[in-house]
């Protein structure tokens, strides 16, 4: 059953959830594998998706530094109780900037955690992100027909300064580019700056704005023109 547990699964519970809202539409927002999970039920069910906000988005393979990152986020996660403190530090040094983790920004983070079961599903869902397949072409070519709002963020402190933590910002500039090579007409890209990957939570004061203008339909420059 472990095995079965992976982004395309969580796109067809994702419709399990549309279906019993009864949503005819919807605006979706993801982080990471959140955004490649909408990605996935967007291109499955073309005209259900009116928008995506896509937080630190990516089309491909996790890239080394995050597959070594990813992994060892998900085998601390499995570590006996006593070990708490050190797993559920390291798995917020992957989400949140050195400044954030000073000022204490990811109290409400750190309290998701506060229970086993849910240690187990944050690292079954870690592994599901690392072990992703790539978003196919046939699929890329419908997400440029899909309303984009991409937000970055790339300055999370890492879970060791051995490894690069570029991956989250060459991810987001690869994912624009890509689409608009196939014709996206619709997409928005924002950067946060002195920010970690967990911007809904470290900064959702400035991503508030953008979300406002995006749905109401101010927010698309001519591409492939990002602001």
């Amino acid at each position: 059953a472990a095995a079965a547990f992976n982004l395309e699964a969580l796109a067809l519970q994702l419709h399990v959830v549309v279906e019993k809202l009864a949503l005819p539409t919807f605006v979706g927002i993801g982080i990471g594998a959140g955004t490649n999970v909408l990605c996935r039920y967007a291109t499955d069910r073309p005209g259900k998706v009116a928008g995506i906000v896509a937080c630190n988005p990516a089309l491909d393979l996790a890239r080394r530094p995050e597959n070594i990152a990813l992994y060892w986020c998900a085998k601390m996660l499995t570590l006996p109780v006593p070990m708490y403190e050190w797993a559920c530090a390291n798995v917020a040094n992957l989400h949140f900037s050195e400044r954030e983790l000073t000022r204490g920004a990811p109290r409400a983070f750190r309290r998701s955690f506060r229970d086993k079961e849910g240690w187990d599903n944050r690292a079954m869902f870690l592994e599901a992100y690392r072990n992703r397949d790539p978003i196919d072409e046939r699929r890329r070519g419908l997400l440029a027909k899909v309303p984009m709002l991409v937000v970055s963020a790339a300055e999370s402190k890492g879970v060791t300064p051995l490894l690069s933590k570029n991956f989250a910002k060459e991810d987001a500039m690869e994912f624009c580019h890509t689409l608009v090579q196939k014709g996206h007409k619709h997409i928005s890209h924002v950067q946060l700056r002195g920010c970690g990957s967990m911007v809904t939570e470290a900064r959702p004061e400035n991503m508030l704005s953008p979300i406002k203008l995006f749905i109401c339909g101010a927010g698309v420059p001519t591409p492939p023109k990002y602001f």
